[in-house]
């Protein structure tokens, strides 16, 4: 397992990359969430080549961010505070500030 750190408030959580590419995050009091890799696929196509908020508010994340879209798509429960951080360990975004991320390259999902 891989320790990391929330970028806006340096919150310790856990995560695991599963074998169909997604990642198993493990956060908070015994809380746990599977992002799968489809699920990763989607996000990396939808915001290839872009520069997004990350929107980790729980109730109200900015239109257009990755914590909107994963709300969306994915998840109801807000887990964009712990998705942005893996995504820059695993070389899918980089940070322009501790709450925009910069998706490098335009990407479809038969590229990925």
């Amino acid at each position: 397992m891989i320790e990391l750190k929330t970028k806006a408030r340096g919150v310790t959580f856990l995560y695991e990359p599963t074998a169909d590419g997604g990642f198993w995050i493990s956060y908070g009091h015994n809380r746990e969430k599977i992002v799968s890799g489809a699920d990763v696929r989607c996000l990396l196509s939808h915001f290839g080549g872009q520069q997004v908020a990350l929107g980790t508010s729980h109730d109200n994340p900015p239109p257009g961010s990755v914590g909107a879209w994963l709300q969306a798509e994915v998840t109801p429960v807000a887990i964009a505070s712990y998705l942005g951080p893996i995504l820059v360990r695993e070389g899918y975004a980089e940070w322009v500030d501790k709450s925009t991320l910069r998706f490098p390259r335009r990407v479809s999902l038969d590229q990925l």
